[in-house]
């Protein structure tokens, strides 16, 4: 079975904390593109997070939906 790879419309949005350093919202929003008859939407929202541990988990996220 061979794995088939997607084309995806990718949006990340990250807020930093006003009162705190080094933490940060973040949300990552991915839309499959490829395909007009089914569309795919994933989603992952992460509160209170590092920058590099936010980052690290949208990257593992994306590659995930390959």
């Amino acid at each position: 079975m061979q794995a088939s790879t997607h084309m995806y419309r990718i949006a990340v949005c990250v807020r930093a904390y006003r009162k705190f350093t080094d933490v940060y919202d973040y949300d990552v929003s991915a839309r499959q593109i490829d395909d007009a008859r089914q569309r795919l939407v994933s989603a992952l929202s992460l509160s209170g997070v590092s920058f590099a541990n936010g980052q690290q988990l949208s990257n593992m996220f994306l590659a995930r939906l390959q």
